[in-house]
């Protein structure tokens, strides 16, 4: 039986999407500098914490336990891959042409063994460490595969209390150490430990749910905490991460109250359910989108990076969808063949 969906989540979730369209956006740009970074963070990390608590209290309430590996791992897949392909091998084309026609070196630079690495989804999380074929998905992809990869271990060993407990004091302090420099932060922010931390915060918040996300003082607090957050400078007594991770939990929480209002209102729902469920193809699209945009056109000036932001979202958003169909298409295709 299908469980009740989590509008509030829906919209926490298009919030965080347009939040880092706008913040990768900004990065060339001094028009909307302002979505880049406040006085005490850059803006893109926390929206990325959010997203990871996002996906471990979505898994969580779908899937608090794992019956069969397999048919796990396989929707999983399905949820990742088959977007993934198609968008990276639309790309791969072009700059494949381009190479073999002496306009770049794409094909070239990058050791044949790493293509490995796409298949896998990984190219973008390892690119630093082991340059690769990456086009498309950014190091939060691959993040997100390790992330699934590990969520079944996780979901069983928090069945009991006294599993719970363990388990979230294991977190804590591997959490803890990692933020002091072991090897375990050789990807900074994007270490495992690190993301793992975001996606095991989401999956005590939907676990604790009546506790954490639907009470109100909780609510208050988180957004005041926002607040300050975003909107004071604070003095710099946090480590950058646990700032980070705060910053995006409290910006989680505040959006899902919100949302749990303003989605009563159809005017809402419906254009926010619509890109909630394509917020994965946009996150694989927006980022070439807004590369060939400011190749057309750059300007610093305010007014008119807005319009184009708004521009790149529309832009985004259309492919996304197009590729959500494409791959719908074409499992649904793949299906019926093996089927015959």
């Amino acid at each position: 039986m299908r469980k009740e969906r989590i509008w509030g989540l829906d919209f926490a979730r298009v919030m965080c999407t347009l939040g880092i369209i706008g913040y990768h956006f900004s990065a060339d740009t001094t028009g909307v500098n302002f979505l880049y970074k406040t006085q005490n963070f850059g803006t893109g990390m926390v929206f990325v914490c959010a997203f990871f608590m996002l996906s471990g209290a979505v898994l969580y309430y779908n899937h608090p336990k794992v019956t069969s590996l397999k048919k796990f791992y396989y929707k999983r897949w399905l949820s990742i891959y088959p977007a993934f392909y198609i968008c990276y091998f639309a790309f791969f084309a072009v700059l494949a042409t381009k190479s073999l026609l002496g306009k770049s070196t794409f094909l070239f630079d990058s050791a044949p063994w790493t293509f490995i690495l796409t298949i896998l989804g990984l190219d973008g999380y390892l690119m630093v460490p082991v340059p690769n074929f990456y086009i498309v998905g950014e190091w939060f992809l691959g993040a997100i595969v390790i992330m699934y990869v590990l969520y079944p271990a996780a979901a069983k060993a928090i069945e009991t209390a006294a599993g719970e407990i363990i388990f979230t004091l294991a977190v804590a302090a591997v959490f803890t150490l990692s933020l002091g420099g072991t090897p375990l932060t050789r990807l900074g922010l994007h270490s495992i430990v690190y993301c793992f931390g975001s996606f095991y915060v989401g999956i005590l918040l939907i676990k604790h749910r009546k506790f954490l996300l639907d009470n109100p003082a909780v609510w208050t607090i988180s957004a005041i905490a926002t607040y300050f957050f975003w909107f004071r400078f604070i003095k710099p007594i946090l480590n950058g991460g646990i700032l980070n991770m705060l910053a995006g939990l409290t910006l989680l929480i505040t959006l899902y109250f919100i949302g749990s209002f303003v989605m009563k209102a159809e005017i809402i729902k419906k254009p926010i359910v619509f890109m909630s469920n394509i917020s994965f193809e946009v996150f694989l699209v927006h980022h070439r989108v807004i590369g060939i945009v400011h190749r057309l056109c750059n300007p610093q000036n305010t007014g008119l990076q807005f319009a184009l932001l708004l521009a790149t979202i529309a832009i985004s958003v259309a492919l996304a969808e197009l590729l959500s169909i494409t791959a719908k298409k074409t499992v649904q295709w793949v299906k019926l063949k093996f089927e015959h």
